[in-house]
């Protein structure tokens, strides 16, 4: 177990080591550089990604059941700004997508995105 979550439609979901098809592995594997792009500031990317992540599904702007493959998909906008002499100063907004499982309550994957839509 990595991060417990708070979901608004799902309850508490779980970020967990998993494995290529899902979880912590597989966002590594397949959404870290995207991850990385995104960061405006220092840190760890997968912190940033917990940190997204969460916020996508404690307040999601928008929820979308995929039936199919039994998910549901969590985003909200994540302002980003830069530090630049001293103040603030806003970079860009992007909607991570996060995917938790329905079943088990597990997140699948997560990836940021620049459009508001599942």
């Amino acid at each position: 177990m990595i991060e417990k979550c708070t979901s608004k439609h799902d309850g508490t979901a779980s970020l967990r080591c998993g494995h290529s098809g899902g979880g912590h592995v597989h966002i590594r594997a397949r959404h870290q550089q995207g991850w990385q792009n995104t960061m405006t500031g220092p840190g760890l990317w997968d912190d940033f990604m917990v940190y997204a992540s969460r916020e996508a599904m404690k307040a999601p702007s928008r929820t979308e059941p995929d039936g199919e493959k039994n998910t549901r998909c969590h985003k909200t906008p994540i302002k980003l700004y830069r530090m630049v002499n001293g103040k603030p100063q806003y970079v860009k907004t992007r909607h991570p997508r996060v995917a938790v499982s329905m079943y088990n309550k597990v997140v699948v994957t997560s990836y940021p995105t620049s459009t508001p839509s599942c």
